[in-house]
């Protein structure tokens, strides 16, 4: 899609965040901040027709995103559903029915699935580390009789495991 002079996402939840109320603790509801981003979202019809089409042919290239007709059973693999509608993407823009896909098309399919399902694991370890590493050091300050400043930021700056791009820049 081209790029308008609309505000960006960034400028929106901004705004948004602003107008929602804080609970207790410093978070928000998440209904009370979609409604108030909701309300600041203008929508240009012709826009949304090609974002809604899109979602529909990315929906279709997923698995359950069409009926399976019965199963696949690789040696060495769980049976799995087959489903000769599923869309198959290529790295030139075209698509097809998987039941018409030639070789090149699963290969592409194929590489693409291995990408997707590293950076998904990779962002899953990076995750149980933070989690983890957050863990024991908020309970080593309360262990020390620290009660306050317990946020992932304090963490991540006391830890000097943040670098500012500023700082990152000048290495």
């Amino acid at each position: 899609m081209k790029k308008t002079t609309k505000e960006s996402s960034k400028d929106l939840f901004a705004k948004a965040a602003q107008q929602t109320k804080r609970q207790n603790n410093g978070h928000f509801h998440e209904d009370d901040l979609l409604a108030n981003l909701a309300s600041l979202i203008i929508i240009d019809p012709a826009e949304e027709r090609m974002r809604r089409a899109k979602a529909i042919i990315d929906n279709l290239t997923k698995p359950g995103g069409t009926e399976p007709t019965g199963q696949l059973h690789l040696p060495g693999f769980d049976f799995y559903d087959y489903e000769p509608e599923r869309l198959v993407r290529d790295d030139n823009g075209n698509v097809i029915e998987q039941d018409r896909a030639l070789y090149r098309f699963k290969i592409i399919e194929a590489k693409r699935a291995r990408k997707h399902a590293h950076e998904a694991n990779q962002w899953a370890e990076r995750k149980a580390e933070e989690s983890e590493a957050f863990t024991l050091w908020v309970m080593a300050r309360r262990d020390e009789g620290r009660t306050t400043n317990l946020t992932f930021g304090d963490f991540v700056r006391e830890s000097k495991l943040f670098t500012p791009f500023s700082e990152a820049g000048a290495a």
